[in-house]
């Protein structure tokens, strides 16, 4: 993580159990928990499998969404959620430097230049 703005998020469910691992390459075809976008055979990912309440649950995430994470939420994030806080930090005021920009994936840096124009467009139209 870079000495970019970080993003807390509040109220964090603890779980019993927690298991990350590293970039991997996709063996099938999965979606992407936080943006959505397909994961094909061969792209790179990033799975992570949690305990909350007793129940398992796993989480692929695609690298572009990985950067944005490593880049911004520096005390951990809800999964399924970081556009959504992303979003609300920029809403709120928080500043999106060139450095944090810089540290991210190309396909990343596209979507968060997308959600700067969608806020500048909100703020013209008020």
């Amino acid at each position: 993580m870079s000495n970019c703005s970080c993003i807390y998020v509040n109220e964090f469910d603890e779980s019993s159990f927690y298991k990350e691992e590293d970039i991997l390459a996709a063996r099938k075809c999965y979606v992407c928990c936080e943006c959505g976008r397909k994961i094909n055979v061969g792209d790179r990912y990033k799975k992570s499998v949690i305990k909350w309440n007793g129940e398992f649950r796993t989480f692929k995430t695609c690298v572009d969404c990985v950067s944005i994470i490593n880049e911004f939420f520096c005390n951990g994030w809800h999964f399924g959620m970081v556009f959504e806080d992303l979003r609300a930090y920029m809403e709120s005021g928080g500043e999106i430097s060139e450095e944090c920009l810089l540290g991210l994936t190309n396909d990343a840096r596209y979507k968060v230049f997308d959600m700067i124009e969608e806020g500048w467009l909100n703020d013209n139209q008020r």
